[in-house]
C-alpha cells in the first residue's frame, strides 16, 4: 500500500454505535408467534418470533431441537409463520448475529434473504397496526 493509499483508508472503530452499524432500519413490533425454521434437507426446527418487521426477526430457538442449532452466522433458513390472516411461506432469511439466552435458548437476529413482494409489503401495512408502544415512529 503507498501512502497515497493509506492517506484515503479510513479505519473505523469495531463498536461502531448503533445508527452507523444499522443501515436498514423498519419499523418492527414485539410479539410472540410460533415459527417453524426448515433446512435446507427438509427438517423442521420449531421456533418463536420475538419481534418482527418487513426487514427481519428475532427468533428464539432451543438448542437441544436440533444438531444443526446454534447455526453459525450466515447460516439461512427457509421460513413459514402465520400472522392473523397472512401466511409467511418459502420465506429465506440469514441468521446475523447469535445471543444466549439461557442455557438452551438462543435468540437469533435474522434478515430477510427472499420475501415474496406482496408478503413484504403486507409485513409494512401491519407494522402500523403492530408496532410497539416503547418504539418511537423514524
Amino acid at each position: 500500500m503507498t501512502a497515497q493509499e493509506t492517506d484515503r483508508l479510513k479505519i473505523l472503530p469495531t463498536d461502531l454505535p448503533e445508527a452507523v452499524r444499522q443501515t436498514r432500519r423498519e419499523s418492527r413490533w414485539h410479539t410472540v408467534l410460533p415459527l417453524h425454521l426448515i433446512t435446507g434437507s427438509g427438517e423442521l426446527i420449531p421456533a418463536v418470533i420475538l419481534n418482527l418487521s418487513a426487514s427481519g426477526l428475532l427468533v428464539l430457538v432451543d438448542t437441544r431441537f436440533s444438531p444443526l442449532l446454534p447455526p453459525p452466522r450466515g447460516a439461512r433458513f427457509e421460513i413459514e409463520f402465520f400472522l392473523d390472516d397472512l401466511a409467511v411461506r418459502h420465506a429465506v432469511i440469514e441468521v446475523l448475529r447469535l445471543e444466549r439466552r439461557s442455557t438452551y435458548l438462543m435468540a437469533l437476529g435474522c434478515q430477510f434473504v427472499h420475501v415474496p413482494p406482496p408478503i413484504s409489503a403486507a409485513l409494512r401495512a401491519k407494522s402500523t397496526t403492530y408496532r410497539s408502544p416503547r418504539q418511537p415512529e423514524r
